[in-house]
């Protein structure tokens, strides 16, 4: 992210708050993160640009977002926390979402993004749109770099700035200007006729779209041409940039993209429902590799086949896709497992909950003992591959993030050990280091007298979690080492974790 020089961050004051670096500037505000001195927690402030503040119209947008979003309660819409004006500068206090933009994570993927992805920020920033909606409320700027993702991998919508309200003042519309960013604006906007919900919906049709394929449906060299082509030209249908993509998610796409407002889907309710049963159907559905299998997404545009078929010939093709189940079963895609085919795994160093110094050789024993099992079972996955821990030592490697910069890995098993006199309390994580979403987690409680039989336990949850099948011969790779004594155990732990 931008980092702000320190004039141009001592310039931007607010009470209460110390300003940190700089998140992003658009054409009327910047933004900061902060620290709230009083309640010892992140922020971030948005400044109206010092030039605008005697602006009227600015100012009238400012306090408009401050109050769509403090009348917004919605887990999947960024709250507000305060709005002032002092210092002659006029700022807005809202909820610090750590994850950055849909759009940033376009940029890093330089392209389209996974299907999973696409409905996980769909179903999460949609529901968020149509509270908005069913408060009266028009967001009238939705595009990917005003959907954040929050620390717990959840994406919200934001900035409010052009929010309209049905029945309220919305003379905040300079009538010289266009509202909204271009790219996403409806057909109805750029010719200045009246526009309702319905123009959110067309902007996040745009939105998915360019999520999908990497691209927006209307692209031209200048914004006067890609106003004109939103208003007269027909965009590219979905599926033929993207062939992949199931037909009722490219149509439900085509549909939000309609020119004639009652050509689109009528609601955002209406949107997430067909998201939700789109997201259902993928969870369900098994893509084989190498073109064995197809989505089992239904089609609705493909009639159902009427041929009668042999008994013989139903028992040949269910024998032939087990067999073709059972072969495929490791190495199945991301859509059947929410996991990549490819398990580039780092085995991060575990958190000691406590910071008791004599708890920590036992933290990162576990840590190493559960690389060295993983490491054990490449032999038998020819597309598994675990980081070395000395490389995650060396490189300081903390976070999923960092396991994907620095070692080059797509998931990363993070946790904590917590220890009482009696208990050790486990948790696991296992994370999407390419989209930093929690896919997997565990927590378990042993007892220390028990240790000993935590190796196996665990060992076993990790495997379950990376979906990964264990032929007859692992459990000799599992047993190797083991010992049944709890206190031998716990010494062997710390000589692994020193």
């Amino acid at each position: 992210m931008p980092s702000a020089s320190f004039s141009e961050q001592t310039s931007y004051r607010a009470t209460g708050f110390r300003i940190g670096q700089k998140l992003g500037q658009g054409g009327a505000g910047v933004v900061f993160l902060a620290r709230d001195l009083l309640l010892e927690r992140d922020v971030a402030i948005k400044f109206l640009l010092p030039p605008l503040v005697s602006d009227s119209l600015a100012m009238a947008r400012l306090r408009s977002e401050a109050r769509a979003c403090s009348a917004l309660d919605h887990p999947r819409i960024a709250r507000i926390h305060m709005m002032r004006e002092e210092f002659g500068a006029a700022y807005i206090v809202l909820e610090y979402l750590p994850g950055g933009s849909l759009m940033d994570l376009l940029r890093q993927q330089r392209g389209a993004l996974p299907l999973d992805l696409v409905l996980q920020a769909a179903l999460d920033s949609g529901s968020g749109l149509a509270y908005a909606h069913r408060q009266g409320f028009q967001h009238r700027d939705v595009k990917p770099s005003n959907i954040l993702r929050a620390a717990d991998g959840a994406w919200k919508l934001a900035d409010f700035g052009l929010a309209r309200a049905a029945g309220v003042d919305q003379s905040l519309t300079d009538p010289a200007h266009l509202v909204g960013t271009a790219s996403y604006m409806a057909p109805e906007q750029v010719l200045n006729r009246p526009a309702d919900h319905r123009a959110d919906i067309f902007a996040f049709g745009v939105t998915l779209y360019q999520l999908a394929t990497g691209d927006l449906p209307f692209r031209a060299d200048s914004t006067a041409a890609v106003l004109h082509a939103i208003a007269y030209q027909a965009h590219q249908p979905l599926r033929l940039r993207r062939p992949d993509l199931p037909a009722p998610f490219a149509r439900l796409v085509d549909d939000m993209l309609a020119k004639d407002p009652g050509a689109r889907p009528q609601s955002m309710d209406a949107v997430l429902a067909e998201l939700k049963q789109l997201n259902t159907h993928l969870v369900d559905t098994i893509t084989l590799p190498g073109g064995l299998g197809t989505p089992v997404i239904a089609d609705a545009a493909r009639p159902a086949a009427k041929r009668p078929i042999s008994i013989w010939a139903s028992l040949t093709v269910a024998a032939l896709l087990a067999v073709c189940l059972y072969l495929a079963y490791p190495e199945l895609l991301r859509v059947g497992t929410g996991l990549p085919a490819e398990r580039r795994i780092a085995v991060l160093m575990f958190t000691n909950i406590g910071g008791d110094p004599a708890n920590q050789p036992v933290c990162d024993g576990v840590a190493e003992t559960l690389a060295s099992r993983l490491t054990g079972l490449e032999q038998f996955h020819d597309r598994l591959w675990v980081v070395p821990t000395t490389e995650v030592r060396r490189n300081n490697v903390a976070s999923a993030g960092d396991a994907r910069r620095l070692l080059g890995a797509n998931l990363a098993l993070t946790g904590s050990i917590e220890r009482t006199s009696k208990t050790l309390r486990l948790n696991i994580n296992l994370v999407d280091a390419i989209t930093l979403r929690q896919l997997r987690s565990e927590t378990v409680d042993y007892p220390v007298s028990e240790l000993a039989a935590m190796q196996d336990s665990v060992a076993n949850r990790v495997t379950n979690m990376l979906a990964l099948v264990l032929p007859f011969q692992s459990g000799a790779v599992h047993a190797a080492g083991q010992t049944g004594h709890s206190a031998a155990y716990e010494a062997f732990l710390r000589g692994q974790g020193t």
